[in-house]
C-alpha cells in the first residue's frame, strides 16, 4: 500500500496521529500538490489536540500554495489566505495569541496586495 493510501486507511480508522506520520513521510516523495498534503497533515494534527503543529503545518500549506505554479495567482492567493485563516484558529486553540496575530497581519497583506479570485 502506497503512503497516501496508508495515510488515507489510518485517518479513516481514526488514527490521526498515524496518518499524519505517513503524511509527513509523504512531503518528500509525492509529485501531489504539496500544499493539499500539508493542509491533510495539519487537520490530522487538530484533530488529535495540537493544534500548534497544526498551525505550523497550515502555515506550510499557505507558503507551498503560493510557491507552487499550478494554478493562476488570485487562485494560490485564495488558497493561502484559507490556510491561513485555518492556522489562526490554531493559534488560537493552541493560546498563542502572537502568533495568531502575525498570522493575520500577514493575511492581511496579501489580501490587500494581491487580492484573492
Amino acid at each position: 500500500m502506497g503512503t497516501m493510501s496508508r495515510a488515507l486507511a489510518l485517518e479513516r480508522s481514526g488514527d490521526y496521529r498515524d496518518a499524519a506520520r505517513a503524511l509527513f513521510e509523504t512531503m518528500d516523495e509525492s509529485d501531489t500538490d504539496k500544499s493539499a498534503i500539508a493542509e491533510w497533515l495539519a487537520t490530522c494534527l487538530d484533530e488529535v489536540g495540537a493544534p500548534g503543529e497544526a498551525a505550523s503545518w497550515f502555515e506550510a500549506a499557505a507558503q507551498l500554495a503560493l510557491a507552487a505554479d499550478v494554478a493562476p495567482a488570485p487562485r494560490r492567493v485564495a488558497d493561502a489566505l484559507h490556510f491561513l485563516e485555518r492556522a489562526v484558529g490554531c493559534h488560537y486553540a493552541s493560546g498563542n495569541e502572537d502568533a495568531a496575530e502575525r498570522v493575520n497581519v500577514v493575511a492581511r497583506v496579501l489580501a490587500k496586495c494581491c487580492p484573492p479570485a
